[in-house]
């Protein structure tokens, strides 16, 4: 195989996919299911308080889940409220890709002056062909700017369970997917103040074997039992997260 064709044949995969995202995204087939705003108190009044502010995209918003309770940011939110009264703030935007993130979120969610960052972003570049290397860049200046900042990541999982996509989409997204997910890695590795919920466990397994249990209505987007499954990969960072806070 010549250099041309391993160069072209990823970008021909990642325009495939995005052509697909396009299309099942604007189908009328499908509901639309509106964005939410997962901000809140959590915990005892008495409690130390603890302020989390959230940046991300749709898998902060949690379009379908319901109760809202029910999405791993709140869920997650409680596991902290155990010890301490959380105030939680949301600025995630559904469709938010990470430029998006670093240019419209980031710089308000720093004005909350949080004691705990929490960041979910990543799936939109992997769907709609974010070069990687611009990816990882884009972390990277994340991972700069909140230096000092105890900060939880989430992971990419394996997009191939997407119900909604076509067959042949879903083997190129389960690689952009997994792409992604370790370009995310690679920026964690070098900077201590961040912490990676794990994307990619057996657990996740299900939502191949049982989807229509965990995606919501419009077959993309989780359910509130997909987005207690993955609460658990973030509550196993809340210990460490914690620790951090009582250091800094």
């Amino acid at each position: 195989m010549n250099k041309r064709h391993i160069v072209t044949q990823p970008l021909v995969a990642a325009t495939l996919l995005i052509a697909q995202v396009a299309r099942v995204g604007h189908s009328s087939a499908w509901p639309s299911l509106g964005n939410q705003d997962p901000s809140g108190t959590f915990g005892n009044p008495s409690s130390p308080a603890l302020r989390i502010v959230v940046v991300g995209d749709s898998s902060v918003t949690a379009p379908g889940v319901q109760p809202l309770d029910d999405c791993w940011v709140r869920l997650t939110a409680q596991q902290f409220a155990r010890d301490y009264y959380v105030t939680l703030i949301s600025h995630g935007v559904g469709g938010a890709k990470i430029a998006d993130m670093l240019n419209e979120q980031l710089s308000p969610a720093l004005a909350d002056n949080p004691d705990i960052l929490l960041v979910s972003i990543g799936g939109n570049d992997a769907l709609r062909g974010t070069p990687l290397g611009r990816f990882e860049e884009d972390y990277e200046r994340l991972a700069i700017t909140t230096a000092g900042i105890p900060t939880g990541v989430g992971g990419i999982g394996d997009f191939g369970s997407i119900p909604r996509l076509p067959t042949f989409a879903r083997s190129i997204a389960s690689v952009r997917s997994a792409s992604t997910n370790r370009a995310i890695t690679r920026i964690v590795v070098k900077h201590p103040h961040l912490v990676k919920a794990n994307a990619r466990d057996p657990r996740y397994k299900a939502f191949f074997t049982d989807p229509y249990r965990y995606f919501a209505a419009d077959h993309f987007h989780l359910a509130a039992e997909g987005h207690r499954l993955i609460a658990q990969a973030w509550e196993e960072i809340v210990p460490t997260l914690v620790a951090m806070h009582k250091t800094t």
